[in-house]
């Protein structure tokens, strides 16, 4: 039956019978306003046909057609899809970002240490906890000064 509904269809690699795939709505309809609609619909076939001249199972299949069109237009209003959802897992990219502008060899810290200084101690002591990030997540190390430029692996001093 699967393989009938996808000839039908024309679904090639998702179709019916695929795992994890699902037939969903855009506009679902509750199960009593469906029920209600089915009804109607079937009343309005019989209502429909019911003074024409003919056979009564004439009549009666002429208006369970007229019926079935009707649920059938509701069921492509309410906007069926068959939807596999994928979900797909990336790595954290850290971003460590080295200044290496000319304000860096400003000897403004404490015990006139430059700035450059203070950055390389900064980094030195933060390596332990980047090698351990590193296991669950990418780290991708760019200088700047007067450009952006990636650096292969960790800053030197």
């Amino acid at each position: 039956m699967n393989r009938l509904l996808n000839t039908l269809f024309g679904l090639d690699g998702l179709g019916f019978g695929t795992p994890d795939a699902a037939l969903v709505f855009e506009r679902p309809l509750p199960a009593w306003a469906w029920v209600t609609l089915a009804l109607a619909a079937a009343g309005l076939g019989v209502w429909t046909y019911r003074h024409l001249p003919g056979g009564a199972i004439r009549r009666g299949t002429l208006g369970a057609l007229r019926g079935l069109i009707i649920v059938s237009l509701a069921l492509l209003a309410s906007g069926p899809s068959l939807v596999l959802e994928q979900t797909r897992t990336e790595r954290d990219t850290v971003f460590v970002l080295v200044d290496r502008s000319a304000s860096m060899g400003v000897p403004d810290g404490p015990g006139g240490q430059r700035r450059h200084e203070q950055a390389s101690e900064a980094l030195g002591s933060a390596g332990d906890m980047l090698a351990r990030r590193a296991e669950r997540s990418d780290i991708a190390y760019w200088s700047f000064g007067s450009r952006a430029v990636r650096l292969p692996g960790p800053p030197g001093p």
